[in-house]
């Protein structure tokens, strides 16, 4: 047989069928036996091999034999894999053992799965298995049962992987976000580049993104916030009215007047317009002509009419005029932030544009008014998929066939779901995965497979020192986090996948409620005046009156995870949008240093204009080894 080792292998293939193995013959049935094939005869044939492949497929294998007359009759016993179309299948398609000529007359019908793409994973160990369950019987006049029959059979097992930025994981996180995207057929990023000014209110905004002429069958949805933003010019000292001082603002060289230098006084025709002269502008990227300008207490100053880098103008509404006051800013209602909650799915390569003002179907706070904020929206580029969790019909949780290879045979297990996907990153340490599956009770072992094309050849695990961790979507990573593992748990229920008359699943085991759990170590305990302390809980709020939560709402995350390759130009990133924490540990003895570790959970973020999700997963990749089709695809 040769070295053992190497033929292991697991493998992935999604089925359009629950239970139906993809890319198999199904059945072979002889329609008319023929004549001249030789008189009773007997042997084996097979339809392709992995090196010479027969319409796509190989493996399939049966037995012949021919009887007196020298007609043909040919049964199926293994179904082969990745057949695409036997409509033409012919006589000579066939390899016959022993050798088998002439005859004629002879046909007969195939019926098949079509196939989908096998993605052979690099794993480091699995389990997979058929379980059975006895049904016992006992009766009075024995201690000990002395019955038992068949009950119920499944297979069930584990895989453990490195973590690699390719198409196994990438089916493997399809089968818990099945909900997904690939490329130009979602949106993945915005950028502001207008935050307005006319708002009138504060307040947070939903909007969806029209199609803009695409296919899309999902549209894109923007949340974000306007807010109360200082321009930054502010006053030394009060200005009534109509009333303009020279040492009213600490910074003017000038102002306008009708005579005279320093007059106290602005004549009616110009007592609304204040320039600022030689005064540097501070933040000049968020103000705009026609912005309208409010103090902090909210009182509206005025509208701007000219804006330089060293010279402000605006002018005032007179009936709604008030005073600033001592050292306040002047504000204005902008746009501070907009993010993707939902990618939306099947866009066109087309940029599609997202309106601010008066957008049909959005739900708005202060857009409501209207305003020139404005966004450049950018598509998804090939080998980006994202994933999120199921909310429509066609979001179905995939099935697939899984084969393992082992010694000198292929294991097939059917009907295969996954339950529980678990992640692990230490310090030093590659980024680690575990994945539990159940199904349907294992096939007839069948040939193995040699010269196995493995997914992630070309890439490397992703490995920790590679790493971000970052808390309620502030802008710098965390440098104290040196641990952190998670799992999604989507509970499956197996008893409601069986059916009266049936031993194994007649149906995928429905998911219930879904939990997802993780905890994180830290390198040393956490307080707030804590050098290089950016968002991370710390021990005080851990252990308040409390349960603490992060939850920023608006579209932002709670705790971002990465992981990336060296060149960064892989990755694997997790978004959890409300998360919150148990209480805290923070133990120390004479040999280990004081660290701090916490559990937490992540919730649905339920919250006013909120992600609506609870997670969010994004895989990218370089080459290959990541497909440019949607794994729903």
């Amino acid at each position: 047989m040769g070295v053992e080792w190497l033929n292991r292998y697991v493998a992935l293939e999604r089925e359009d069928e629950y239970g139906v193995e993809p890319g198999a013959l199904l059945t072979l049935t002889t329609t008319a036996i023929g004549s001249g094939y030789g008189n009773n005869g007997s042997g084996t044939w097979t339809l392709g091999t992995k090196a010479a492949t027969v319409r796509g497929g190989f493996n399939a294998k049966g037995t012949w034999t021919t009887g007196d007359s020298g007609g043909l009759t040919m049964v199926l016993t293994e179904g082969g894999q990745d057949y695409n179309d036997l409509s033409n299948l012919v006589f000579n398609d066939f390899t016959f053992t022993s050798s088998l000529s002439g005859g004629s007359n002879f046909a007969f019908t195939v019926t098949f799965d079509d196939t989908n793409t096998i993605t052979y994973g690099e794993v480091d160990d699995e389990s997979m298995k058929q379980t059975f369950e006895l049904l016992a019987r006992s009766d009075m006049s024995r201690q000990v049962a002395s019955k038992a029959v068949t009950n119920t059979q499944f297979g069930e097992g584990t895989i453990n992987l490195a973590v690699q930025p390719d198409d196994f994981m990438g089916k493997i996180l399809h089968a818990f976000l099945p909900a997904t995207e690939e490329g130009d057929k979602f949106i993945e990023s915005i950028t502001i580049t207008n935050r307005g000014g006319k708002y009138t209110t504060a307040g947070n905004f939903s909007i969806p993104v029209a199609a803009n002429g695409s296919t899309n069958t999902e549209a894109c949805e923007v949340v974000g916030t306007i807010a109360l933003v200082s321009t930054g010019i502010s006053s030394s000292e009060s200005m009534e009215d109509g009333d303009v001082a020279a040492s009213n603002f600490s910074n003017i060289t000038t102002k306008r007047t009708e005579a005279g230098a320093g007059a106290a006084n602005i004549s009616a025709a110009n007592k609304h317009h204040v320039e600022l002269s030689g005064v540097a502008v501070i933040n000049q990227s968020l103000l705009n002509v026609g912005d309208r300008l409010y103090t902090a207490a909210g009182l509206f100053v005025g509208t701007i009419t000219v804006i330089s880098t060293t010279q402000l103008t605006f002018a005032a509404d007179e009936s709604n005029r008030n005073d600033i006051d001592s050292g306040v800013e002047m504000f204005s209602y902008r746009l501070t932030d907009a993010y993707i909650v939902n990618p939306g799915k099947n866009y066109a390569s087309a940029v599609p544009t997202v309106s601010f003002t008066g957008a049909s179907g959005a739900t708005i706070g202060g857009l409501a008014s209207g305003g020139n904020a404005a966004a450049t929206l950018g598509l998804g580029t090939a080998r980006h998929h994202i994933f999120n969790e199921p909310v429509l019909s066609t979001h179905a949780y995939p099935s697939y066939t899984m084969r393992v290879g082992r010694g000198d045979k292929e294991h097939t297990f059917t009907g295969m779901v996954a339950s529980k996907l678990s992640f692990s990153a230490n310090l030093n340490e590659y980024v680690m995965a575990s994945v539990d599956f159940i199904g349907k009770n294992e096939e007839t072992p069948t040939t193995l497979v040699t010269d196995v094309d493995y997914a992630g050849l070309a890439v490397d695990a992703l490995h920790f020192a590679d790493a971000q961790v970052i808390f309620a979507d502030h802008p710098d990573k965390t440098i104290k986090v040196q641990q952190i593992s998670f799992e999604i748990n989507i509970n499956r229920d197996m008893d409601s996948a069986y059916a009266v008359g049936n031993r194994s699943f007649t149906r995928a085991p429905p998911t219930t409620m879904r939990e997802i759990t993780g905890t994180m170590e830290f390198n040393e305990v956490l307080y707030s005046d804590t050098a290089g302390y950016i968002n991370e809980p710390t021990y005080t709020q851990l252990t308040g009156s409390s349960v603490h939560k992060i939850q920023p709402g608006g579209g932002k995350d709670a705790i971002r995870i990465k992981f990336a390759s060296e060149d960064g130009n892989d990755s694997l990133e997790f978004k959890f949008f409300n998360v919150r924490f148990e209480a805290p540990t923070a133990s120390v003895s004479g040999r280990d240093p004081n660290r701090m570790s916490v559990g937490f959970q992540a919730f649905y973020d339920a919250s006013t204009l909120g992600a609506g999700k609870a997670i969010e997963a994004k895989l990218i990749g370089s080459g290959s080894h990541v497909q440019t089709t949607a794994y729903d695809a």
